[in-house]
């Protein structure tokens, strides 16, 4: 009752759509409180900020093919696959899209281009490109191409209080020292905050276990060196 009337998308609570979404590829049942099929970012934070507000669980869903259960929650289920599944743009060697695009999808409108997004999970008819990124999804090329992660250049984000980020790769010499620019996410100056202790707290981070990361880490040699977008 909260949400009616406040997202561009659809609000199911009804007890059909609550047994379809209590289940998913795994052997687990968890029937959630509400399933949500948002139409753009503005209902995501607006269903994300109310449910930080009052204290519900949520989980993003995008085929449902996980067999682990990370697609169930007791709280509230956001599903991108319906409406979210836009290609904004395509660029020469990147692409914008939202998180419910197909894997295949995408690489079949790429091909037009010469181009194609590298990593290949086993279910990329099905596979969300949103669920790739979380579960930094692979493939049987891996080896050659690296996983999701070593072909992201940029993400946008929400976080609990309903604030939109952007973030990418920037030099850790330059995150402790890190300044947004002005007109940068609109000039919202709370935004800019939030990001600057993000990035403040995450130099710290990276600092204070500097020894176990060298340690650790592959050797330069192991590590991929690819572009966003792969040739086709």
């Amino acid at each position: 009752d909260d949400l009616a009337g406040l997202l561009s998308g659809e609000l199911r609570c009804d007890p059909l759509s609550l047994a379809l979404y209590a289940t998913d590829a795994s052997l687990y049942q968890i029937p959630p409180l509400a399933v949500i099929f948002p139409r753009n970012r503005d209902d995501v934070r607006t269903v994300v900020r109310y449910c930080s507000e009052m204290h519900i669980p949520m989980v993003a869903r995008g085929a449902g093919s996980g067999v682990a259960g990370e697609s169930l929650s007791g709280g509230v289920v956001i599903d991108f696959s319906r409406h979210m599944r836009r290609i904004v743009s395509i660029q020469e060697k990147s692409v914008v899209v939202e998180p419910g695009v197909v894997c295949e999808q995408l690489n079949l409108k790429l091909r037009e281009h010469g181009r194609y997004f590298p990593p290949d999970p086993s279910g990329s008819w099905i596979t969300t490109i949103g669920s790739m990124l979380a579960l930094d999804a692979a493939g049987s090329h891996s080896i050659r191409v690296g996983s999701t992660r070593d072909h992201v250049k940029s993400l946008e984000f929400v976080l609990a209080g309903g604030d939109l980020i952007s973030a990418g790769l920037e030099p850790l010499s330059q995150l402790s020292t890190y300044r947004p620019e002005p007109n940068s996410l609109g000039g919202d100056s709370q935004v800019s905050n939030h990001k600057r202790n993000i990035l403040t707290r995450l130099v710290r981070l990276l600092r204070e276990n500097e020894r176990l990361i060298h340690e650790r880490q592959p050797a330069e040699g192991e590590q991929h060196s690819t572009e966003v977008l792969g040739e086709a």
